[in-house]
């Protein structure tokens, strides 16, 4: 048996129409309803320091460092260095600056992973 074509009427395509406009009217009234001003909590900066930073590099990387908060945080290899990057951008820090050589490539790798929603990954000049 052939099934019968279906031929929807003009009230049931004006329904569907008007479905979609208030659907897609409430996203938008929602997008726009979203706050979009910058954060004014204080900045908190991280110092992540491999075994071979010196307490000199140590300070002169938090020279100029922006925000309130600074956290040292000494790690010991690189695999460790690792789990503390993605830690500190977990914990919601907003800058986190790398002294030392493990800490400089653990930098680099979870700045280039994206890792961290709006983390800013920094190395210290050496």
């Amino acid at each position: 048996m052939t099934p019968l074509p279906f031929h929807p009427s003009a009230s049931l395509v004006a329904g569907a129409a008007a479905l979609a406009l208030v659907l897609g009217g409430s996203a938008a009234a929602t997008a726009l309803s979203q706050d979009h001003r910058p954060s004014t909590d204080p900045t908190r900066t991280a110092v992540l320091a491999g075994p071979d930073a010196s307490p000199a590099q140590l300070s002169r990387a938090t020279r100029g460092a922006p925000g309130h908060t600074i956290e040292f945080r000494r790690v010991g290899g690189p695999y460790e260095a690792q789990a503390a990057a993605v830690a500190l951008a977990a914990e919601g820090f907003d800058t986190v600056v790398a002294v030392g050589a493990d800490a400089r490539g653990a930098v680099g790798q979870a700045d280039a992973g994206e890792v961290g929603d709006g983390t800013r990954w920094r190395t210290a000049a050496q």
